[in-house]
């Protein structure tokens, strides 16, 4: 309730005893009701009577790259960094900014220098091996997902970003372990079950094997934590259409579908159940919908999924723990 929240922040008397928490929260409120002029106005306030916490240029720096404002966003956050050089928060938000806009040398080098003076920031570290794994540079990233979790093993985040950097990588039998470390400290995520089964199955399964089983347990494990996970439910149907279970396939494939109308891999893998069932000229409609480049949507989601991560980790949250 953003609106009512300005009201009653601007109630305060100008002399209010904490101007920090005042006007903090007052941009807090503007930036959350789409007024992004009066957020950075508040916030160039606080700074000119000498509040530079961290939190002010991070919140500047996101307001203005929800403006399309990259240079000014970047500006502010290295400010940030110039005012509060021993806080990770605005190392973090250049990373996850570089990151977005595909920049991931300049995310790497930022990061490394912020690990230069927080050496024991556990999100630096992590990050970084985030960056070096988009950059295409996995033992550097191993290295990183090292350190991050000899500084907080309990993060199932860590496990869960090394992970998938092992299985872009192609080392799918420690991906396979990474994300049961990271489903054993986070029970909850669908996430890491889903890509258990992904890792099993990029591996081979057959059915009546363990293997198959472990996949199929783990593709169940992440639809019953999330009911609109459509991508789970496609890798369940690529199990059901191994073991010949036409019928539950296509009823996976349709539940996928409508969570997720434009993905090519869905569709296609719909067609092909269509197809055994004889349904021959549904096949070729949703066969005609699929673009050609249905082989870079599973890395893409990885990609992105990366990318999402930064943001999670800029802004303080992580992944829970058991």
């Amino acid at each position: 309730d953003f609106k009512p929240a300005i009201e009653v922040f601007n109630q305060l008397p100008p002399d209010y005893p904490d101007e920090f928490r005042h006007n903090y929260g007052l941009a807090l409120a503007y930036f959350g009701a789409g007024e992004y002029d009066k957020c950075i106005a508040t916030l160039d306030a606080l700074v000119t009577h000498g509040n530079t916490r961290p939190e002010v240029f991070s919140l500047r720096g996101v307001v203005e790259e929800k403006s399309g404002h990259t240079k000014e966003a970047y500006d502010a956050f290295r400010q940030g960094i110039l005012t509060n050089p021993t806080d990770a928060l605005n190392y973090l938000n250049i990373g996850t900014l570089a990151c977005g806009h595909l920049s991931y040398d300049l995310a790497i080098e930022i990061l490394t220098s912020g690990i230069a003076r927080i050496p024991n920031s556990h999100d630096l570290f992590l990050s970084r091996g985030i960056a070096n794994t988009l950059r295409g540079q996995f033992a550097r990233a191993q290295q990183d997902y090292d350190q991050a979790i000899g500084l907080a093993p309990s993060d199932a985040g860590s496990y869960l970003a090394m992970g998938l950097s092992q299985l872009e990588a192609g080392d799918l039998d420690r991906a396979i372990q990474s994300f049961a470390n990271s489903s054993a400290r986070d029970s909850n995520d669908a996430v890491s079950y889903y890509f258990t089964a992904e890792a099993l199955m990029q591996k081979g399964v057959s059915p009546g094997t363990a293997a198959f089983d472990q996949a199929k347990l783990a593709a169940d494990r992440a639809i019953s934590l999330d009911p609109g996970f459509a991508y789970a439910y496609r890798d369940r149907a690529k199990l059901e259409l191994h073991a010949n279970e036409t019928d539950q396939a296509i009823i996976d494939l349709e539940r996928a579908r409508a969570a997720d109308p434009k993905s090519s891999s869905i569709l296609y893998l719909l067609s092909q159940a269509y197809q055994r069932k004889g349904r021959i000229s549904e096949a070729k409609e949703l066969l005609a919908q699929v673009p050609g480049a249905m082989v870079q949507e599973d890395r893409e989601y990885q990609r992105d999924f990366l990318t999402q991560e930064l943001v999670t980790i800029s802004k303080g949250d992580h992944r829970g723990t058991e």
